[in-house]
C-alpha cells in the first residue's frame, strides 16, 4: 500500500460480500438495413464477463440523481458498482442474471478503485 492511499490495493475486491453478484458488460454494434433501419447487435465487451458487482436503488434524494426526478420514473433506475473499469462508456449495457440495464452514465472513485453505473433496466423481448 502506498502511503496516503485511502483503501489498500484489492481490499474491495477481497470483500465477496460487497459484490454478491455478476454481470457481464455489452457493447452494440450497429448494422444498416435496406430501409434505413439501424439494427443493434450486442456482444462482450473483451474482459468483462462475469464480472464482480452489486446492483442497487437508487437513492434519488443524491444531488447527482435529483435529474431523474423529472423523467419517467416507470423506468427502473439501478446503481451497478463494480471494481475499476474505465473503458465501460454510457450506452453500454450491463446484464445481470436475466436483468439487462442501459448504462446512462458512469463514475470512478479518485483511487481508481470503484466504477459506478448508473443505469435504466431494458425489457428485452
Amino acid at each position: 500500500m502506498n502511503p496516503g492511499d485511502l483503501i489498500a490495493p484489492g481490499l474491495i475486491a477481497a470483500l465477496a460480500a460487497f459484490f454478491p453478484d455478476t454481470c457481464t458488460v455489452q457493447e452494440a454494434t450497429y448494422a444498416t438495413g435496406a430501409t434505413g433501419t439501424k439494427t443493434a447487435t450486442w456482444a462482450t465487451l473483451t474482459g468483462h464477463a462475469a464480472l464482480a458487482c452489486r446492483v442497487a436503488p437508487i437513492n434519488t434524494n443524491a444531488a447527482e440523481y435529483q435529474r431523474l426526478a423529472s423523467l419517467d420514473l416507470t423506468r427502473e433506475h439501478r446503481l451497478v458498482v463494480l471494481v475499476y473499469h474505465p473503458d465501460v462508456a454510457p450506452g453500454m449495457r450491463v446484464v445481470v442474471g436475466s436483468d439487462t440495464y442501459t448504462v446512462l452514465t458512469t463514475r470512478h472513485d479518485g483511487q481508481g478503485t470503484i466504477t459506478e453505473l448508473l443505469c435504466e433496466e431494458v425489457t428485452v423481448g
